[in-house]
């Protein structure tokens, strides 16, 4: 069974271009083993990441957006297992 990625972000703050971004490198990098990548518009500033409904990633916990690579290190840590 394939990994399931889940990005929330926040439509009133115009955060669709990081999540698209992050969308296409997830994609390009695990092509062969995304089953399902959810891109969800919310509000509140939030910019959550999860991998199979685990939260790997949290705007709001973390007051501040990932780092550069870093979402990308979170998400293969957990489809690869790590």
């Amino acid at each position: 069974m394939g990994a399931k990625v889940t990005i929330i972000y926040c439509t009133s703050w115009g955060y669709i271009g990081r999540a698209v971004a992050l969308a296409d490198k997830v994609l390009s990098e695990h092509k062969n083993v995304i089953e399902e990548l959810i891109l969800k518009p919310s509000a509140g500033g939030v910019f959550e990441i999860s991998v199979n409904d685990k939260e790997v990633f949290s705007k709001l916990l973390e007051d501040r957006f990932p780092g550069i690579g870093e979402a990308e290190f979170l998400i293969r840590n957990e489809i690869e297992g790590y």
